[in-house]
């Protein structure tokens, strides 16, 4: 896969019947980038991994960072956690979000 249009975007949606080979590639991809990456990944986003994502968004690293989640579904209470971090997240900040289906 080609991930040289992701560094643009903020958040990303990548649907994919082969999530696990996804997320490891684009872990791959921006670990080559100097990155820092994180990787969340859960059969279900609730609100306890939504939270945990907002605080993740404030912190502050000398290099831009990317979080990659990976899941099968999402709760409406994390969906409506999310919404803000998703688009209007701290500056160096992407999030890509990795499911097999919407």
């Amino acid at each position: 896969m080609d991930f040289s249009f992701l560094p643009s975007h903020h958040a990303l949606c990548i649907v994919s019947l082969t999530r696990d080979d996804t997320v490891t590639q684009l872990r791959d991809h921006f670990g080559t980038i100097d990155t820092i990456v994180e990787v969340i990944d859960n059969k279900v986003i609730d609100i306890e991994t939504a939270r945990y994502v907002k605080s993740w968004n404030v912190k502050s690293f000398e290099k831009p960072k990317v979080m990659i989640l990976s899941f099968h579904t999402i709760g409406m209470p994390a969906q409506n956690a999310l919404l803000k971090v998703l688009e209007e997240p701290y500056p160096d900040t992407r999030f890509i979000l990795v499911t097999s289906h919407l």
